[in-house]
């Protein structure tokens, strides 16, 4: 098969990437930013919210804000919202339950893991076990991501590869599997959890997830799909929209913030998002059509960054402000500018 000698002649030429991550600890350089977020997505009791879901909580945005904090230097907060992730959200295993809701009994609904929202946390902890002198994080992110490693790891054609959670998308769960999610390789964090767990796939991971990257494009603008299976050659998953969304509009931003940024891996969010007074909108892949706009400022940020990766153009200054949108995009602009100031400080 074709596509398996790209893939294997790809892999053997790029060998292992080297980008170590920047460390995280204070790169937010926008207190007002984070007082504000904080103000309208944390809870006294450390619980993110997400206001345009209902109010329900997700590891994913515990593990986001968690970073933020240590970003902001707010061990108070960290701590507040490690405390509520330990005691509503972690399973048995060391991985979290990915969705609560508050209007529920129990709160948890869906108790499967969700692997972003897993190594995001564990990131934050890595991130904070340095930052504060004599934190006691390490040792809980080193677990994490070993849990990690032997739930949410399976072999493809591109070698060790990302499940997007332990239930539900492996080969023996569904007809088209394994299904990934692309937006699930939080690049910077496998860089990360390798000085953590030394012994874990994270390497592998990243070739992997550059190498799927590279292959799994689809439609006329050459993208990735939100959700995409590798049963045989990489095509769309089946029983999910077709679509370049918000969950894949985060692909180019840990690419570029993992420091995997090239001509090739950003060429089609580039092409994509060359025009800076258009929103990025979401795309029918399959039927080639245009769907809703994404105007709220992270999305506007992740293309400009992007933009700046592959061309050294500057961020719009009014994409660096306080003012927020809702939850995701909001979070978005905020990974987005601490991206920009640890890889690409001079598009700023």
């Amino acid at each position: 098969m074709r596509w398996l000698l790209a893939v294997a002649m790809l892999l053997g030429a790029s060998g292992m990437v080297q980008a170590a991550p920047p460390a995280v600890g204070g790169s937010l350089h926008a207190p007002e930013f984070w007082q504000a977020y904080k103000s309208r997505f944390v809870t006294p009791a450390g619980r993110v919210v997400d206001t345009a879901n209902k109010n329900m909580s997700h590891s994913e945005g515990q593990g986001y804000a968690m970073l933020l904090a240590v970003a902001a230097d707010d061990r108070a907060t960290f701590d507040l919202l490690w405390q509520w992730s330990r005691a509503q959200l972690i399973r048995d295993d060391s991985l979290f339950a990915w969705k609560w809701d508050p209007e529920a009994t129990p709160h948890v609904i869906d108790a499967n893991n969700a692997t972003d929202g897993d190594l995001l946390i564990a990131w934050a902890l890595a991130e904070a076990g340095d930052y504060w002198p004599g934190a006691p994080y390490g040792a809980a992110a080193a677990e994490i991501a070993e849990a990690i490693s032997k739930a949410d790891v399976v072999e493809t054609a591109f070698g060790p590869t990302l499940t997007p959670g332990r239930i539900g998308f492996e080969a023996e769960d569904r007809p088209d599997g394994p299904v990934v999610n692309l937006s699930y390789w939080v690049f910077p964090a496998l860089w990360r959890l390798q000085t953590i767990a030394p012994d874990g796939p994270w390497g592998a991971l990243v070739k992997s997830g550059t190498a799927i990257a590279a292959t799994a494009r689809f439609g006329a603008q050459q993208l990735p799909t939100d959700w995409i299976s590798l049963k045989g050659a990489p095509r769309p998953a089946d029983g999910y929209p077709k679509t370049f969304g918000y969950d894949a509009i985060r692909i180019p931003l840990y690419l570029a913030w993992g420091g995997l940024a090239s001509k090739a891996t950003l060429a089609p969010y580039a092409a994509l998002w060359a025009d800076p007074a258009a929103p990025p909108r979401r795309l029918d892949l399959a039927a080639g059509e245009t769907l809703e706009p994404m105007p709220n400022k992270g999305y506007l940020a992740i293309a400009a960054l992007t933009r700046c990766a592959a061309l050294r153009t500057r961020i719009p200054t009014d994409l660096t402000g306080a003012d927020l949108d809702s939850y995701y995009p909001s979070t978005m602009r905020a990974l987005t500018l601490i991206a920009a100031h640890q890889r690409f400080p001079q598009c700023l």
